[in-house]
């Protein structure tokens, strides 16, 4: 009886230090006080170049596909309080560049598959009264490869972030 009891042990263990779950249910943000948190939703005289996806404080934050962290960025250079990542990925043989905001990184840098943790969510209504908690993922590339799916905004070509999650 104690083997099966360390058995189960050892196979929840092995399962926590993985870090890894299947994420299959992630929630965009709608409409709330400050807007909502759909690819293109209006953001006055400018679209919402990304996609929010709906999280609770602290929760943990999971690599939505396979990624490469390149380094910790910041949506606000007037507030540093507020983290996130910028990162690369590729999708059909295609080199992305993007931004994972609102959440406090584990590590700077780092190669990571879809499922692992990668951080701890933040707590915005702090800062936005009223909003619904959720971290802001943005993708961008180089070259237009998918006119349907992008958005070109200051000479930057913005892609649907809902092709890739």
């Amino acid at each position: 009886m104690a083997w099966m009891f360390l058995a189960i042990l050892l196979i929840l263990l092995v399962t926590i230090l993985s870090h890894k779950v299947k994420q299959t249910d992630l929630e965009i943000r709608t409409h709330d006080v400050w807007g909502g948190g759909q690819w293109l939703a209006s953001r006055g005289n400018r679209p919402h170049l990304g996609v929010d996806i709906v999280v609770q404080p602290a929760e943990i934050i999971y690599a939505p596909f396979d990624m490469e962290i390149v380094r910790r960025a910041f949506p606000y250079s007037s507030d540093l309080s507020y983290t996130g990542i910028k990162f690369r990925t590729v999708k059909d043989n295609r080199t992305y560049t993007g931004r994972l905001f609102y959440f406090i990184p584990y590590a700077d840098t780092g190669v990571y598959q879809k499922g692992d943790a990668i951080g701890v969510a933040q707590d915005l209504t702090t800062k936005y009264e009223g909003i619904t908690n959720h971290v802001h993922l943005d993708i961008r590339n180089t070259n237009s490869y998918d006119i349907d799916n992008e958005y070109y905004y200051n000479g930057v070509y913005y892609s649907n972030p809902n092709l890739f999650i």
